[in-house]
């Protein structure tokens, strides 16, 4: 049996007593004809968190590029100071790559939580392949979550956003 790389991140019971990420609707395209393009989109929230560690609200997340010019910025969701981004240098295709997650909120300091998050075509992530793409995505209304660091200072992320 290979070993389940998602697994660590499917342990949402040994994170009870900490902050983490949960990323749903987790979908991954990579069209290939007629002409290359990818896209990911999920929703993130943080659902143990009260208004002082950043909130509990969810945001639908999308990132975009054609072809293979992934872009190395910030992409803001749609909701709760959430942005996202492919981490440098990991995406091999819609079945392995690791998204940056950033979500900015004040009390009364400028603070951000964040984590990375590892995804491969393992466990409830499942991918269909053709000649034309490759879809992935997590099946059963399952969720990968992610234990985050909180930091205290910086309410934007580091570098560009789109």
């Amino acid at each position: 049996m290979r070993s389940i790389a998602l697994a660590a991140l499917f342990n949402a019971a040994s994170i009870t007593n900490a902050l983490y990420f949960s990323i749903s609707s987790l979908t991954a395209n990579d069209i290939f004809q007629p002409v290359e393009s990818h896209n990911i989109t999920f929703t993130v929230s943080d659902p143990t968190a009260v208004f002082e560690q950043g909130g509990s609200g969810a945001a639908d997340c999308a990132v975009a590029w054609m072809a293979c010019d992934i872009p190395s910025c910030w992409k803001k969701c749609s909701a709760n100071a959430y942005y996202t981004r492919i981490t440098s240098e990991t995406y091999k295709g819609a079945d392995n790559f690791s998204l940056d997650i950033w979500q900015e909120f004040v009390y009364e300091l400028a603070n951000h939580n964040n984590a990375t998050i590892s995804i491969t075509e393992e466990g409830a992530y499942t991918c269909t392949r053709d000649e034309r793409s490759t879809v992935c995505m997590l099946e059963n209304m399952q969720s990968v979550n992610r234990t985050l660091q909180t930091y205290y200072g910086g309410a934007s992320p580091p570098g560009a956003i789109c």
